[in-house]
């Protein structure tokens, strides 16, 4: 996702301390920070070329460690802006803006490393809607019971296993489509770059690798 993506889901999830977002809430602004920051490893194209960043890109700036680290700098940094610092409050806020990063990061095709190594999901677009709204939905409308960020994150949560059914459907109909002419290697399916209701694929053969689209409502193959 892209980093003001990142920023608004990291602003989103600082209201669930119970703080509506301000620009005067270290809280806010530290979730909104930490969620962006792991980016910041766009530093290395200052220094390699395009095929290390790629290489690297995701990579130790999204670990957990590094996460922990870099909330603790922002927080100390905040902490020279902001009267009756809740230091604790505002590094696990940071930190969890960190973590949201990584985890959505791990949900498109391009994955990122949160333990050990690169993990990906391949569920969500680069940028998807229904995530976009649930955040505003949050920054604009704080909730005031807890049942309603239980909504939210069952309404998220409801919305990721939908997607992972479809991916599911979608590579059983591709694998039944493409088995009649070929022997059948694997089958990758990717989320669309920007229709979240589209899937990319890549077939792999015996002999030939077969790349397309695929609608997941229509299942119409292009």
């Amino acid at each position: 996702m892209d980093p003001i993506t990142h920023g608004v889901i990291g602003m989103a999830l600082s209201t669930f301390s119970g703080q509506s977002p301000s620009i005067h809430s270290a809280i806010t602004v530290g979730a909104t920070l930490g969620a962006m920051a792991p980016d910041l490893d766009v530093v290395i194209r200052l220094f390699k070329d395009e095929m290390s960043y790629l290489k690297h890109h995701r990579g130790f700036s999204h670990s957990v460690p590094i996460l922990a680290i870099g909330a603790g700098l922002i927080t100390v940094l905040l902490s020279f802006g902001f009267a009756d610092f809740p230091w604790w409050q505002v590094w696990f806020w940071t930190f969890m803006g960190g973590l949201s990063h990584t985890v959505f990061d791990m949900m498109n095709s391009y994955g990122a490393m949160l333990f050990g190594k690169k993990r990906k999901l391949s569920l969500l677009t680069l940028y998807d809607p229904m995530v976009s709204v649930l955040a505003l939905y949050l920054i604009f409308f704080r909730p005031e019971h807890w049942y309603g960020y239980v909504s939210v994150t069952l309404i998220l949560v409801c919305y990721l296993v939908v997607r992972r059914f479809t991916k599911h459907r979608v590579t059983a109909y591709l694998k039944s489509h493409f088995s009649g002419n070929h022997e059948l290697e694997q089958v990758d399916v990717l989320p669309g770059l920007k229709a979240f209701y589209k899937w990319d694929f890549i077939v792999r053969t015996d002999t030939k690798h077969i790349v397309g689209k695929i609608n997941g409502l229509t299942k119409k193959i292009k």
